[in-house]
């Protein structure tokens, strides 16, 4: 499924929490909707996970992963300059 032709198919295998590796080459992939749903995978490792959320390309699909730690979505809020942000 993370190789089918169809673009959805391949995002909603690369968004399966269940995959025994985590889909990295899909981080490549032509469409932005599967390279979103790879960065959002819960099986990258997070020294991975921290450097596509500077990466414009994975920012957000990075930010949507679910094991971003507390300090990283801080860090995000601080970055964005919201209010009360950097109260932890």
């Amino acid at each position: 499924m993370l190789d089918h032709d169809d673009p959805d198919v391949r995002a909603l295998a690369a968004s399966d929490a269940g995959l025994a590796q985590p889909p990295v080459h899909l981080l490549a992939d032509p469409e932005p909707l599967v390279r979103q749903a790879a960065a959002a995978n819960p099986r990258l490792p997070l020294n991975l996970l921290s450097a596509l959320l500077n990466d414009p390309e994975h920012a957000e699909g990075a930010a949507a992963n679910p094991n971003l730690t507390a300090d990283h979505l801080h860090e995000l809020l601080d970055l964005c300059g919201l209010p009360g942000a950097a109260i932890r």
